[in-house]
């Protein structure tokens, strides 16, 4: 040591360090690669050997395609090695495989590395094991579409915010139940759909303020119920978001829709007034008697009047109204009794001695009430004063046939109701116009007190009305006839015809049966829909019912109620229809729009992957489309458009989806088609579209030509976005090689194929 120059002890403390360095290299916690320019592998660290199995000395030496999984495309690692061999630093997440041939996901860097000259010799690759990251996400994935599952299946409308206000959650039935536009849902701003909705309530003063209560004090809980505007009645239900270390998040929002059971509230409620209005009224003495202990909890104060004794009698000592009853009939009367209380119905005439003296006759009946289940639930009962029988059984006879009209008056109400209730129900829950008609004619029948009828509808031209729904062994009316052959289409209401001979017989009514026919136009939201013509039935067939009321009339009422809420669901099902149509289709063209094309191609791959199949995509450009519209005007590159729109659709197959892709380019997906079948098709539309005429302005346009490039699943690509990039890529050679041909995308190390 006492020999060594100041040149030796640099070198020795150089060394000294170079060698910490590597030992801190080969220590490190992320796997450490140094490979050559040719991808050689020259070095390796031990958090290497533990992520991929290797040990130093099987992989070096070794080219490092050794750990490539077959999950990336070429491009990605042409891509990969450009950046690198450029200089650059290249970041981003692979999956590679291990020794033992599982596959892992690894971050990974790659820092190029240079010799004095400045070349490239080496490269530094620094990886780090995200598999349990990645399967994590993949988890939260599932949750996450799960829960959003779980909100579209409800019936109810969800809506959560978070923290910052801006909507984190939405399920469809809240968009539906608040008419919400879909680029209004998709900017997903709390503030811009609560202006939307404020202004759907009846009291939005008290709706705002009520909200921003809410979001100031974020730990309380609300139920409120809203009244909209339209009529409607929704319940509201919020609650804050807190996390599982009781942080807050934000507040969920729940909504229903409880205008039904609010209108059957307030129809209870007029039942219930129209009953005490009744019992109250009434001559005879109504009462209920409870079972479990036997007690009287109501009876009419006609108690007191027939009785001659105090209603509150009853109520302390259920058995007081016996005390009245003559001594000879008692016996008679608790055997009545008895029997009502088993259940039975009964009834009795017994006498009965006020406390003035005076004797009466009185006529009791009684029933059991019983659940669904069958069930024994109480007694209700009446006891008439019949000691002027003479002098009033002809009013009684009067009261009691009122009595019956009304009682079935109101059962036939209800149960038309329930049948009506039932109708719309079934056609909101349609998903199509065409379905609805079909439901319509197992429905309508039931509905209607007549032998047949038919449902009619307005044609899309407006100049034809078309049968949807016939039903009964004959129909009056023609299956096909133009709108001004219906006085109730002509006139805007209800035409009703009782006399075969009258000058007002709808032309379309082809004979005419003897309880004559009814008319009733269809129309919502200021549009006419069509007609309902429904044959009424004879006069002889109301008997049954035991009223003398004009069938007529009966048929007459039935049809406007169900009339209104059937043209309301049609109306809403087209309106629904016409919707969907818009958020999947091109105005100017007809075709599907990209984002249906998009939609499409992941579930075809999804399918052909299930089931082994190809998939071809076609993208297709008009060549020299700029020079046409410089040339003509955009107007007549408008209905070039349109006319190319119309040709792809005449030539697509039912499993085949044909989209605008963007301006002058279109594209073409061909589910279980092959490439060489693909690659036919494709030239025939291009020979054909040369043959193509089109007009603009009186003017004959010049023939166009398209540029076509195809690309096939999994031949050309793994996945949607590659695959699009495949055929985006041939067409662009199409282009290039000149226009007016078709370039089939080249498959790993292969050329194209030109036409």
């Amino acid at each position: 040591m006492g020999n060594s120059t100041p040149e030796d002890l640099a070198r020795s403390e150089s060394e000294q360090l170079v060698e910490l360095q590597a030992a801190a290299l080969k220590a490190a916690p992320n796997a450490i690669v140094i490979t050559d320019r040719g991808a050689k592998i020259v070095w390796v660290n031990n958090a290497f050997e533990q992520l991929t199995g290797y040990s130093s000395q099987e992989v070096v030496g070794q080219s490092t395609r050794l750990l490539q999984s077959g999950q990336h495309s070429p491009s990605f690692y042409t891509n990969l090695w450009d950046t690198i061999l450029s200089g650059s630093r290249w970041q981003g997440a692979l999956v590679n495989r291990r020794k033992d041939g599982t596959l892992y996901s690894e971050e990974m860097s790659i820092t190029p590395v240079r010799d004095r000259a400045g070349d490239i010799t080496h490269f530094v690759a620094i990886k780090r094991d995200i598999t349990e990251s990645k399967n994590s996400e993949r988890e939260l994935l599932v949750k996450t579409v799960l829960l959003e599952a779980q909100a579209e299946a409800t019936l109810d409308g969800i809506l959560a915010v978070d923290e910052a206000n801006k909507i984190i959650l939405s399920n469809q039935r809240f968009a539906i139940m608040w008419c919400l536009p879909p680029a209004l849902v998709s900017r997903r701003s709390d503030k811009q759909v609560l202006q939307f909705v404020t202004d759907q309530i009846e009291d939005p003063k008290k709706f705002l303020d009520r909200v921003e209560h809410l979001y100031n004090h974020r730990e309380e809980k609300s139920r409120d119920e809203l009244r909209l505007k339209d009529g409607r009645f929704v319940d509201r239900y919020s609650s804050p978001l807190i996390d599982k270390d009781g942080a807050y998040r934000g507040r969920i929002w729940y909504f229903r829709d409880v205008t039904t059971s609010k209108q059957a509230e307030e129809k209870l409620r007029a039942s219930e007034e129209q009953f005490r209005q009744l019992a109250e009224n009434i001559r005879e003495v109504f009462f209920i008697i409870a079972l479990e202990p036997v007690r009287v909890t109501y009876t009419s104060p006609a108690y007191e009047q027939v009785w001659g004794r105090p209603c509150q009698e009853v109520y302390d000592r259920p058995g007081a109204w016996m005390e009245s009853v003559n001594v000879e009939d008692r016996e008679r009367v608790g055997a009545y009794f008895a029997r009502c209380l088993q259940g039975i119905q009964s009834e009795l005439q017994y006498r009965i001695t006020r406390p003035d003296g005076s004797v009466r006759w009185i006529h009791s009946r009684s029933f059991p009430v019983r659940d669904a289940t069958g069930k024994f639930l109480r007694l209700v009962g009446i006891a008439e004063d019949i000691t002027v029988r003479t002098q009033e059984e002809k009013a009684l006879a009067d009261a009691n046939q009122r009595l019956n009209v009304a009682l079935r008056k109101a059962e036939e109400q209800a149960h038309d109701s329930a049948r009506l209730t039932e109708l719309i129900d079934v056609l909101q829950s349609c998903q199509t116009v065409d379905e609805a008609y079909s439901i319509a004619t197992g429905v309508l029948p039931g509905t209607f007190s007549c032998r047949s009828g038919a449902l009619c509808i307005t044609s899309a031209s407006r100049n034809v009305v078309e049968a949807v729904s016939v039903w009964g062994a004959e129909t009056t009316t023609e299956k096909a006839f133009k709108p001004d052959d219906c006085w109730a289409l002509r006139r805007g209401k209800i035409h009703m015809v009782k006399d075969s001979t009258s000058p007002m017989r709808c032309a379309h009514v082809k004979g005419l049966s003897t309880g004559g026919y009814l008319c009733i136009p269809l129309a919502a939201q200021g549009e006419t829909l069509g007609v309902m013509c429904l044959e009424c039935p004879p006069a002889s067939a109301s008997s049954s019912s035991g009223t003398a009321a004009d069938p007529m009339a009966i048929l007459e009422h039935q049809a406007i109620a169900v009339g209104e809420r059937l043209s309301l669901a049609l109306a809403n099902l087209r309106l629904r229809e016409a919707l969907r149509c818009q958020s999947v289709r091109d105005p100017l063209t007809g075709l599907f729009n990209r984002r249906f094309m998009e939609e499409s191609l992941e579930r075809e791959l999804g399918r052909a992957t299930r089931g082994n199949q190809t998939v071809v995509l076609v993208m297709l450009d008009i060549d020299h489309f700029k020079h046409f519209n410089d040339t003509f005007g955009h107007q007549a590159g408008d209905t070039l458009l349109r006319a190319l729109g119309d040709f792809l659709k005449q030539r697509t197959r039912g499993q085949d989806v044909a989209c605008r892709y963007g301006g002058e380019e279109f594209a073409f997906l061909l589910a279980g088609a092959s490439i060489d079948a693909a690659y036919k098709r494709a030239q025939v539309l291009r020979e054909e579209l040369k043959q193509l005429q089109v007009q603009h302005g009186g003017q004959l346009l010049g023939s166009v030509t398209l540029s076509m490039g195809i690309a096939a699943f999994p031949t050309h690509a793994s996945n949607a976005e590659t695959l699009v990039k495949a055929a985006d890529k041939a067409l662009y050679q199409a282009k290039k090689e000149g226009r007016d041909r078709i370039i089939v995308a080249p498959p790993p190390k292969a050329s194209a194929v030109t036409a």
